[in-house]
């Protein structure tokens, strides 16, 4: 018995990511910190694909030579196959920091984030016929960079020791990137993140008590759905939505 049709995945992936933080001593109304973070990684997928009626017969095709483990030998060897490898190399490097000033029962925070993201897409693709090599060919190449400016601002105020009262302001950023075989690009996504809320201590701090909102607010709002045609998974941008 043997199959129709085969089809192997293979991913490898890579990262380094390193983060470094300054800090001021925390025994005056103002403090504050700074820090920087980089981040490297590589991800390839590697998919083959076999289809052979040949397989339904007692025949046997030996694989032609030359054959590594970039082009496996049973899709050399059958009548259509396919090998697909996608690389996507992304870099991304940030700059952030936080201040805080504390006057009597009210703190007042705020907060900056710069960062920006690189990706490079290399898609290689090919299809084999009958005894012929099948070595993936580049298809497309692709890059593109996202940079973003992020604030973040938090009012606390404390009427007593354990009871503390806040609202705050964050925005927030995903990088976009690239979908499917095609490299379909996708934006970045832009969330607006509001909450208010009340924090309070009881019985000797044994019993913590929160009641919180929270509003956000996403512009362009990445999603992923299942492509019957071709049978994967696409990110795309939504226009926009509302959790609270």
């Amino acid at each position: 018995i043997a199959n129709y049709s085969t089809a192997t995945f293979t991913e490898r992936y890579n990262q380094f990511s390193q983060e470094i933080r300054l800090i001021s001593p925390k025994d005056g109304p103002f403090n504050w910190f700074l820090g920087a973070y980089v981040d490297k990684n590589n991800n390839d997928d590697v998919s083959t694909s076999d289809n052979d009626a040949r397989n339904l017969l007692p025949l046997v095709v030996p694989p032609p030579p030359g054959s590594t483990n970039r082009t496996p030998a049973f899709v050399n060897a059958r009548i259509i196959g396919s090998v697909q490898d996608s690389i996507e190399d992304a870099s991304s490097w940030a700059l952030f920091g936080e201040a805080s000033y504390a006057l009597g029962p009210v703190t007042l925070r705020g907060g900056l984030r710069y960062e920006e993201v690189k990706k490079d897409l290399e898609f290689a693709g090919c299809e084999s016929t009958p005894y012929s090599g099948c070595t993936p060919l580049p298809v497309l190449q692709a890059d593109r960079k996202d940079k973003k400016l992020q604030p973040a601002i938090t009012l606390e105020f404390r009427p007593a020791e354990d009871v503390m009262l806040y609202t705050s302001f964050i925005k927030g950023f995903k990088s976009g990137g690239f979908s499917g075989t095609d490299g379909g690009p996708f934006n970045p996504e832009i969330a607006n993140a509001y909450e208010i809320g009340l924090k309070s201590r009881f019985f000797d701090k044994r019993v913590l008590l929160k009641h919180t909102a929270l509003r956000s607010d996403y512009k362009d709002l990445q999603v992923s759905s299942f492509e019957p045609a071709n049978a994967q998974y696409q990110n795309t941008n939504a226009a926009s939505e509302r959790t609270q």
